[in-house]
């Protein structure tokens, strides 16, 4: 048995979210016995994301989490311990692991549904679970990224230790930059959207980004300004319109709260390309 902390849903926010609507459990034992497939993770870091807001509702469209339940949060980890088949038979990495904290453990996240393999972020029980080759082989010591929840150590069931994918090292990038740039919410969202999903723009043409000062939108801006497309950006309010054609540098932006459709600045913008 090992202990950790979790952060917990204490009641669903209306409006805004407050302190008032968590809490932190603490000295949560976890049992470090594993069913086949399952795997304890200990969280080294964690990203805070748009998307885990609407999970707090009771209805939501990436998939809702009860009260009481852990707190949904994409993040690496190493592992501590699996009952993957293949990660039996493997030696540790190390035969030293970073200390696990004194106090506190997450449960099962049982509410919180696999990452849908198809469908950026949506969370689906509709979907086969499918997952990486390289996923089954967890060995203890390794490091991993995934749905792991607000907690300090995960144990997750089998479904979701499928669904975590191996974390790679790349000389000069930090971990950090794939729960960011290089992550599924943003970089990765952003490069699929415009080159396949819609495809690369041609220099000389126009690109429209909506939310384009979002994490995905930003990088899906960039990416567009950087294959040659006159890029203009769509966004709510000055501040937001300030910062595509600043910081964004892009050719323009639409404020969606002060212009009407097919019309005036929008017009303009779009006529020069």
């Amino acid at each position: 048995v090992i202990s950790s902390s979790r952060w917990e849903l204490r009641a669903r926010p209306n409006g805004l979210v407050s302190v008032d609507d968590f809490a932190l459990q603490e000295q949560i034992e976890i049992d470090t016995e594993l069913d086949e497939g399952e795997a304890l993770v200990q969280v080294e870091m964690l990203s805070v994301d748009a998307f885990l807001r609407t999970m707090l509702d009771e209805k939501a469209y990436h998939g809702a989490i009860s009260l009481g339940d852990t707190l949904p949060a994409l993040g690496y980890g190493r592992v501590i311990a699996s009952a993957s088949p293949k990660a039996k038979s493997l030696p540790p990495l190390s035969a030293s692991l970073p200390c696990l904290p004194a106090s506190a453990a997450s449960p099962p996240l049982h509410s919180s549904p696999p990452l849908s393999p198809t469908r950026s972020l949506v969370l689906s029980h509709s979907l086969p679970l499918t997952s990486s080759p390289l996923v089954h082989q967890l060995r203890p010591g390794s490091r991993v990224m995934g749905m792991l929840g607000a907690c300090t150590v995960a144990k997750l069931s089998a479904e979701q230790a499928a669904m975590l994918m191996p974390m790679i090292s790349l000389p000069g990038v930090p971990p950090t930059a794939f729960l960011g740039i290089l992550g599924i919410t943003s970089g990765i969202t952003a490069w699929v959207g415009v080159h396949a999903v819609a495809r690369p723009p041609r220099r000389g043409e126009t690109a429209l980004v909506s939310g384009a000062t979002g994490a995905t939108g930003s990088v899906a801006a960039q990416l567009a300004k950087v294959a040659g497309a006159r890029t203009i950006g769509v966004a709510g309010g000055p501040a937001k319109a300030a910062y595509c054609t600043g910081a964004l540098g892009l050719a323009g932006c639409v404020d969606y709260k002060a212009e009407r459709p097919g019309g005036g600045e929008p017009g303009r913008l779009w006529a020069g390309g």
